[in-house]
């Protein structure tokens, strides 16, 4: 059963309560909402359960909502990277196969396999970010066992939500009964082994408290998957969508600037608009294209020593 609210949360992999805390002397949004270590297996998560919005993936998703959330040109951008998403998802799976996306967010990526003929369904936690297309199936609510009959879908993909949800044990359990025996699991995370979480600490942008409910590294990630049937078939770190503006919000956000004042700034957060001048705003978007400059050689390299800002498996049902 669900945890209630304020309850301590059990740690998904080892199902234990032994723990000790991550920041003891968080300052930020880590004192609001502490993370603890597991003893046993390392994983890092929120100690405390919280109300299901709190898990939100739509509250800093560049995918997330019905409306475009960025200037054109940066909708532009984030759609090149969904088309490079789907052809990593065509590369997994038969022609014409069939596709469930965990937390579809807008859609983009369902919608570009749609026109490409593969059978397409995706899920949204609320129906509030439910993506406003009559032609796309989606589902609402926790996807756990028994939701899809066995063996429906060739891939499934858990693109940047993983992070998000409550029971990700329970989902994980739900995909290895719904995938196919030969079926592949895509998983997009934020890597807390990078260089770039431990360089930002409680002030990483990807931290992201408190939507990011878990934090994984490849090995508690890989322990999370062996727990419910998966092999790795594929681990690499490193996404060009956000390793290189994760690097320069997380040194802005060190410098102390406010708290990931430049992402709010490119995506018209109205409250930065309350609260700072345009001057200052004008400051961070002119700021943008030099800190990207800078960041992008070091992502590569960050990328090439497996110590990138985020992590992208590819792993299948084990054989027996």
């Amino acid at each position: 059963m669900p945890a209630e609210p304020n309850e301590r949360r059990l740690c998904p992999i080892c199902h234990l309560l032994d723990t000790m805390r991550e920041f003891p002397q968080a300052r930020g949004p880590g004192r609001q909402h502490p993370l603890v270590r597991c003893r046993r297996c390392d994983l890092v998560f929120q100690e405390r359960v919280g109300t299901p919005e709190d898990a939100q993936p739509e509250q800093h998703s560049a995918d997330g909502g019905s409306q475009n959330r960025f200037a054109p040109w940066l909708e532009r951008v984030i759609r090149l990277f969904r088309l490079s998403r789907v052809r990593l998802a065509i590369r997994l799976m038969p022609t014409g196969g069939r596709v469930l996306d965990i937390g579809c967010g807008r859609g983009v990526y369902l919608r570009m396999l749609r026109e490409r003929g593969y059978q397409v369904r995706g899920t949204e936690y609320s129906t509030a970010t439910v993506p406003a297309d009559p032609e796309l199936p989606i589902d609402t609510g926790e996807v756990a066992p028994g939701r899809y009959p066995d063996a429906s879908f060739d891939l499934i993909s858990i693109w940047h939500v993983l992070e998000h949800l409550p029971r990700p044990d329970v989902t994980l359990e739900a995909c290895a009964q719904a995938l196919e025996p030969s079926g592949a699991l895509l998983i997009a995370v934020p890597n807390y082994g990078s260089t770039q979480a431990r360089l930002g600490g409680e002030c990483w942008f990807h931290l992201d408290l408190p939507r990011h409910i878990f934090h994984f590294t490849p090995p508690t990630l890989e322990r999370l998957l062996r727990n419910h049937g998966f092999e790795i078939e594929r681990c690499q770190t490193g996404q060009w969508e956000m390793d290189p503006f994760g690097l320069v919000q997380t040194v802005l956000n060190r410098m102390g600037l406010r708290h990931n004042g430049l992402f709010d700034t490119l995506r018209n957060n109205e409250a930065v608009k309350h609260e700072h001048s345009g001057l200052y705003r004008a400051a961070l978007l002119a700021v943008f294209p030099i800190g990207m400059a800078l960041a992008i050689p070091v992502s590569l390299l960050l990328r090439l020593l497996g110590r990138a800002g985020t992590l992208i498996v590819v792993a299948r049902r084990a054989q027996v």
